[in-house]
């Protein structure tokens, strides 16, 4: 049995000095042939390997523990440039990231949707993305020979390196759950999705990527990893690198790396078995001999050339898209600001030591991320700060930084809590009238009532920051962009508020409502509605009229703009295509019945408010396919991955295939579904009557959360945040994931 998580450092003695090195097997998958540190001596490593850009970092250096006379440099990378929210996670919880703050090694950031984060690191540069989360798992210079290495590990989301133009011995990579891209000066994408799916864009130079094994990763005992099966694995891995070059890209699938790592998982476990037998040499020599012969057999010889195989990266070259134009823009964007000197303790070392008595005694204790004892600790470390993890299972983790002196003896007695009772909710706050609407918007958030009153709640502390009454009721959906909210009342009005303060910048009177919680369409330079008397209006900012086009019927339905043409949908069962410069009818197409539609790559989904499912042209909205969901339609439907997510008033969700329609499942919830759904990159979110239901892209239900009143609006949703609107007049706020 091959253990994943616990113990993850092995001790290594170097035969050239004694001292031990704590070398992390998880991070880096081999030794290095000789590392020559600055007292001189050369330290040969373990088994000679193909000289691949991917293999970066010494694994000798992992742990701030040395055979060297003199302390490790190590690089301070800083924060840039911010937009948005993102955060570092600091003594086990996320923090403000600060503007111009300094990273460490090992140090986790992660962006909110709609942020960036530019770092620099040496001379290198990166952007981390929006709903991204990586961290700085390798930053290291050379104070004598100025070389570099840094690794960074992206767990999920999308990151632009631009690293400096890189000497020899210098390297640069980037790890996702299923890839390593390693690099020798370039500008590069890596995407790494929720499905884990790695997707690498070279801009100019080249990028080597190979699959990432866990299996192999993860070995601890250093007489199974330097079998010769492992071994020939290993090399097998390096034979599986594609070299990607300019304005090329390459995709690493998630799905066949997993099951390949499930089959040399299966191989490290008998290999294992074999090494940690209790039993005479004498038997120990014939149960190798029988393990060589069984991988001689074609089943094994089958999984070694999968390793090596290429089929998993899939390169391509790089589409002429709209998007991948802005990102080779966008990397003119990211600049080098003041260089980033290494932090070098050149002082002699003097020892220092810290003991650490954890209760219960059976916690794990941690230091600097790595595994250094149970209940227990007493440790020589040269002066420097360490993070401290202590965990227990029943218990909560507990995490502390301590600064230990030079010359000193640090010692903590840490005794670890019981957890808290496992809970979701946030805050419940009675607006005393029925919510029609909630969303989001920096620290607030928006909600309006069936009255016409429109407030800005606080996220944190649910007090209201301000309040207007509108004088009619809130018949439309809101919208925000910018500092300000849109939406329209009962009385035929369009309104523009401020956010900050919501005073009314301007009204524009409509012919007709716009209810049903349908939004209005808006662009940096108008705003698109459409009302139930069938009059489609654009407005300028400003809050004058653009143009108006008349329909032969009302609009029940939020209209959608795409490629400059605004598609609405009519009561009478036609869908029009508008010219969204001028406002004059493109071409229409009959329905045959009213319908909620969504638009994504160039083709209009539509669900009839009778359950009939279709895939028209956007061109000139002739029909590609045309299903039944079997179920009468309320909400708009969504498209994610590579289905239409449909759901029905009795409750039952169900996906079918863009491509071609076909069904790909069916869930039933029990209850009515009335709210439009949301979805993040975990979970697709359905309130049904007085409950909330997470599915997952499958549609099996992950979690469900009841309230006491029916859900009044669709699910609105930041970060670790839920907020719902209820009939009975209260606004909740709740976790996504349990917190204790």
């Amino acid at each position: 049995m091959v253990v994943r998580d616990s113990l993850p450092v092995v001790v290594w003695c170097c035969f050239h000095c004694g001292q031990r090195v704590f070398w992390n097997r998880r991070k880096w998958n081999y030794p290095p042939e000789e590392i020559v540190y600055k007292d001189g001596i050369k330290h040969p490593g373990g088994h000679k390997m193909k000289k691949l850009s991917i293999v970066l970092v010494s694994a000798l250096l992992a742990f701030p523990f040395s055979c060297a006379k003199k302390e490790v440099p190590q690089v301070l990378a800083q924060v840039t440039f911010i937009v948005g929210e993102a955060f570092q996670l600091k003594n086990n919880d996320w923090a403000p990231l600060q503007m111009g703050g300094s990273l460490r090694e090992n140090d986790r950031i992660k962006t909110a949707p709609e942020a960036s984060v530019d770092i620099q690191i040496g001379e290198s540069l990166v952007r981390v993305k929006e709903s991204s989360e990586v961290t700085l798992a390798r930053m290291y210079k050379n104070s004598e020979t100025g070389l570099e290495e840094n690794t960074l590990d992206l767990a999920v989301g999308t990151l632009l390196a631009k690293p400096k133009k890189l000497a020899k011995g210098d390297s640069f990579s980037v790890k996702t759950p299923t890839a390593v891209a390693g690099v020798r000066g370039t500008m590069f994408v890596v995407e790494a999705d929720p499905a884990r799916d790695t997707t690498i864009k070279v801009m100019d130079g080249k990028v080597q990527v190979a699959k990432r094994i866990p299996a192999l990763e993860s070995i601890q005992d250093s007489t199974v990893k330097d079998s010769e099966v492992i071994k020939k694995l290993e090399e097998q891995v390096e034979k599986s690198a594609v070299t990607v070059t300019e304005n090329k890209e390459c995709k690493v699938e998630a799905k066949a790396v997993d099951e390949t790592n499930k089959k040399v998982e299966k191989i490290v476990d008998k290999v294992e078995k074999v090494e940690k037998a209790q039993v005479t040499e004498e038997k120990k020599t014939e149960m190798k001999k029988e393990l060589q012969q069984e991988f001689q057999q074609a089943e094994t010889a089958k999984v070694i050339e999968e390793v090596a195989s290429q089929k998993s990266i899939k390169t391509a070259e790089i589409k002429e898209t709209p998007a991948n134009k802005e990102l080779k823009k966008e990397f003119e964007t990211i600049k080098v600001a003041e260089p980033v000197k290494p932090v070098v303790v050149e002082q002699k070392v003097v020892k220092s030591e810290l003991r650490l008595k954890a209760n219960p005694g059976n916690a794990s204790i941690f230091v600097n991320g790595e595994m250094a004892g149970t209940g227990e600790i007493k440790m020589e470390l040269k002066p420097g700060t360490y993070t401290v993890k202590i965990q227990a299972e029943g218990y909560q983790d507990a995490q502390y930084e301590y600064e230990i002196k030079s010359g000193e003896t640090l010692e903590k007695l840490v005794a670890l809590q019981r957890p808290l009772p496992l809970n979701r909710l946030r805050w419940n706050l009675d607006v005393r009238e029925t919510v029609t609407s909630v969303i989001y918007w920096g620290m607030d958030v928006i909600s309006a009532t069936n009255k016409g009153m429109l407030a800005a709640i606080n996220r944190v502390t649910a007090v209201k920051r301000w309040e207007r009454d509108m004088g009619s009721p809130i018949s439309s959906g809101i919208i925000a962009d910018g500092n300000v909210l849109y939406f329209a009342t009962a009385d035929e009005n369009l309104h523009a508020v401020a956010t900050y303060d919501g005073q009314v910048l301007w009204t524009q009177k409509l012919e007709g409502a716009i209810i049903n919680n349908m939004v209005p369409v808006v662009t940096p330079l108008e705003v698109l509605a459409a009302t139930a008397r069938g009059n489609v209006y654009s407005i300028n900012k400003y809050g004058a009229v653009n143009w108006t086009s008349k329909l032969d019927a009302g609009v029940y339905e939020t209209p959608m703009l795409a490629n400059g043409t605004l598609f609405v949908s009519g009561a009478d069962g036609m869908l029009y295509a508008l010219n969204a410069a001028n406002g004059r009818q493109n071409w229409a197409a009959d329905m045959g019945s009213k319908f909620k539609f969504v638009f994504a790559n160039n083709v209009i989904y539509a669900v009839s408010y009778y359950g009939a499912v279709s895939g028209l042209s956007a061109v000139n909205g002739s029909v590609l396919w045309k299903k039944e969901a079997g179920e009468s339609v309320a909400v708009q439907p969504l498209v994610l991955y590579d289905r239409i997510i449909v759901a029905g008033v009795k409750g039952r969700v169900a996906a079918f295939a863009l491509a071609n329609g076909a069904p790909l499942y069916v869930s039933e919830l029990g209850a009515q579904v009335r709210n439009n759904m949301t979805y993040t990159d975990e979970a697709i979110y359905v309130s049904a009557d007085k409950t909330l239901y997470a599915l997952d892209r499958d549609g099996r239900v992950q979690w469900n959360y009841a309230t006491q009143a029916r859900i009044n609006t669709a699910a609105s949703i930041t970060g670790n945040e839920i907020y719902l609107g209820l009939d009975s007049g209260q606004i909740i706020s709740f976790n996504r994931f349990l917190v204790r």
